[in-house]
């Protein structure tokens, strides 16, 4: 299968192609590429455009992470905590020399390892909001974790019966 792509703000996404249609889901695009080796990006500054991706070349570092919803079963507030524990306690004075351009063309590629139940409810724009700079990427793969909070409480989200606890994972690349 041929994985496409969409940039949102300068943001990409990566996902499944089907007849030249990239399969939409609720949250944008999630995907599974791991059944490939070929990825593809977008340009900067050219939303829409395809083009071949090219990882990272200059990798500096992999910061991982994990975050929890312990109510509500949103894996996208999972998602935002997972990369802000990443790099939380990272911090890059040397991007504005070693990487050229500095901070705002450092290249940030996320992982995300999402239970496979909440994929399709994720807003993946919207957990990359946890970066605060940088040409984003996102991936999203099966993987995390789904454990019983041990109680649902409506007032905090969850359904009636469920009392599903949802971990996220992140590794999260940066380089140039």
């Amino acid at each position: 299968m041929d994985f496409g792509f969409v940039t949102v703000s300068n943001t990409l996404l990566f996902g499944f192609k089907k007849s030249n249609k990239i399969q939409e889901t609720r949250c944008g695009i999630c995907m599974n590429s791991e059944k490939s080796k070929d990825s593809f990006s977008v340009a900067p500054n050219s939303p829409g455009e395809m083009t071949h991706f090219e990882p990272i070349k200059n990798l500096l570092f992999v910061q991982l992470g994990t975050g929890t919803d312990t109510h509500g079963q949103d894996p996208t507030k999972a998602s935002y905590r997972a990369i802000k524990n990443a790099i939380s306690s990272n911090s890059i004075p040397s991007s504005s020399w070693l990487i050229p351009g500095g901070p705002s063309h450092m290249r940030v590629h996320v992982k995300l390892g999402v239970p496979e139940k909440y994929e399709s409810i994720l807003r993946p724009l919207e957990a990359l909001e946890a970066l605060p700079y940088g040409i984003k990427s996102v991936q999203v793969v099966h993987g995390g974790l789904i454990s019983r909070s041990g109680i649902a409480l409506t007032e905090q989200g969850d359904s009636n019966d469920n009392d599903d606890m949802i971990v996220v994972v992140a590794a999260v690349e940066v380089g140039y």
